[in-house]
């Protein structure tokens, strides 16, 4: 369950919206979930609960740490260290993937757990994925309305704060996996061009005043050696 919760804060409060059929809880419906029958509540004995509980609970487990398995930067953030020599794929074919991903495991959900089983605790959890699923859907159509390099932040401070702050390197496995990182910067960096192309193409454009900030950002991460063969201090 420590996967779990770590997701759960991870992903934050979750706004409440209105359910597909327009009710709400006490009386109606929760968003994806079943509503009981006015003046027939289900009985569940304790046995019952206790085992749609911990079917739930694995199941919140599972998809979060699939989740992670698909993410090496998120893997690294969480101290795991397996796929140290990769970067996530940041492809718009991969955001597709994980759309399908997303509604598989909300379908899987509504299919086999039984909300009007589950305890308090576990029906707040229940309700956040099923919150943050259908808002992850909604929203992907607007998935292309940002900058991926911008003032604030993006690949060319991204990058670089990641390596110098989140790949820790304890022993030869994990510089293997640093100098891996780097050599797939070059890949990481075509897959933002192609993402920022995509936005062009349907007019999605940052701010002509974000330009220079960006390109300082870049010139600051290629200071000094090697990349200055005369520089006094080594790139970060």
């Amino acid at each position: 369950m420590k996967w779990l919760w770590l997701g759960v804060v991870m992903y934050g409060l979750m706004a409440c919206s209105p359910s597909d059929n327009g009710q709400a809880a006490d009386g109606q419906a929760e968003s994806g979930v079943a509503a009981v029958a006015p003046g027939k509540p289900m009985q569940a004995t304790a046995d019952e609960i206790a085992a749609e509980v911990e079917r739930a609970n694995q199941f919140f487990e599972r998809t979060f740490m699939d989740g992670v398995m698909r993410s090496p930067t998120f893997q690294a953030y969480l101290g795991i260290k397996k796929d140290q020599d990769k970067w996530n794929d940041i492809s718009d074919e991969n955001a597709k993937r994980e759309l399908e991903i997303t509604r598989r495991e909300l379908k899987e959900l509504r299919e086999t757990i039984d909300f009007n089983k589950l305890d308090e605790p576990t029906k707040l959890s229940y309700r956040l994925y099923v919150e943050r699923a259908e808002q992850d859907i909604e929203n992907f159509q607007y998935r292309l309305h940002n900058y991926p390099i911008n003032q604030m932040y993006g690949a060319q401070s991204r990058l670089p704060s990641f390596l110098i702050n989140i790949h820790r390197i304890d022993d030869e496995t994990d510089a293997r996996g640093y100098i891996a990182r780097l050599n797939g910067i070059d890949e990481q960096i075509t897959q933002v061009i192609e993402n920022l192309k995509l936005r062009e193409s349907k007019g999605i454009v940052a701010p002509k005043f974000v330009f220079p900030y960006a390109i300082s950002d870049t010139k600051n991460v290629l200071s000094g050696k090697p990349f200055v063969s005369d520089a006094l201090e080594d790139s970060a």
